[in-house]
Order: structure tokens, then sequence, then C-alpha cells
């Protein structure tokens, strides 16, 4: 780790939130008719199809341990290159979680030819402690690079500093 970024650490212990699709309904329940045998096979079924947990979050809940499983799209996420392991996103104010899922679910809109809009989609919130190092890329020396942080489409620099 560069110096310039080792001597800004600073611990972060606190709620983050988190928005994902939502939990209070089980969506392959209506492609199985409703019938809870047939759903248990196959969210069975389903399982042995995913990748696996990798080894140090196998014992977190799976709504914290599902963004190391899966690998993102190409060209990656802002923090994350595709290739990279996981990373936790989350906010600090429940607001900043749901104003990111819109962003991404209004991005989706504008990068589909031909699609207008979607239809609503209920989310789920949850708050996770979180315990780790961190550096504030709004404060000194990172702030000058805001532009480079904040681009809307190039992550190169992101995943690099990642």
């Amino acid at each position: 780790m560069p110096f310039a970024v080792a001597s800004r650490l600073f611990t972060v212990q606190d709620s983050f939130w988190r928005a994902v699709e939502a939990q209070h309904k089980v969506s392959t329940m209506r492609l199985v008719g409703n019938i809870l045998d047939n759903q248990q096979l196959l969210e069975a079924i389903l399982e042995q199809s995913k990748p696996p947990v990798p080894e140090p979050a196998q014992d977190l809940h799976w709504l914290l341990f599902t963004p190391f499983r899966y690998r993102p799209n190409v060209p990656g996420s802002r923090f994350r290159a595709p290739d990279d392991p996981g990373v936790f996103y989350a906010a600090r104010q429940c607001r900043t979680a749901c104003a990111e899922s819109g962003y991404w679910r209004w991005r989706f809109v504008q990068d589909s030819a031909g699609l207008h809009s979607l239809e609503s989609h209920p989310m789920s919130l949850f708050a996770a402690e979180v315990h780790a190092q961190a550096v504030d890329l709004r404060l000194p020396p990172f702030k000058s690079r805001r532009k480079d942080w904040t681009h809307s489409d190039d992550y190169s620099v992101t995943q690099r500093f990642a």
C-alpha cells in the first residue's frame, strides 16, 4: 500500500446500509405454482449452479457473503475490476443506499436501446456493522482527484486505487 494511502488510514466502526432485491417474498415461489416442497427443490438446484462462497465469507449471513460470491460484469464496478475479489458496497445513510440503487436502475434504462422505463421493483434495506480500515477520498490529498473518483463511466483509476 502506498505511503500516501497508508498514512491516512483510520478505523471505521459503524452501521452501513445496503439495498438489495426484496427479501420478504421468495421470487421462485411463483415458478413452482406456490408449492413449498417444489420451491425448496428449485432453490437447492439453483444453489448448486452458483459460484462457491469464498472461504473467508462462509460464516457470514447470505446477504453479507453474496457480494463476494459473484464477479462483476465487464468493466467491473467503481472499486472492483472484473477479476478482483468481492467488494461490499454500502452507505452510511439509508437514503444514500436507495439513491445508489435508483441510479443503477436508471443507468440500465439509459444503456438499453429501446427500453424506456422499468416496472417498480420492491427492495429490502438492511444495516450491517462494519469495523475496518478506510481512507476518506473527500479529504486531502485525495480530494484533488475528485473527478477520477466520481467519473460516471471510467473506473480505471478507482479500480487501480482499490
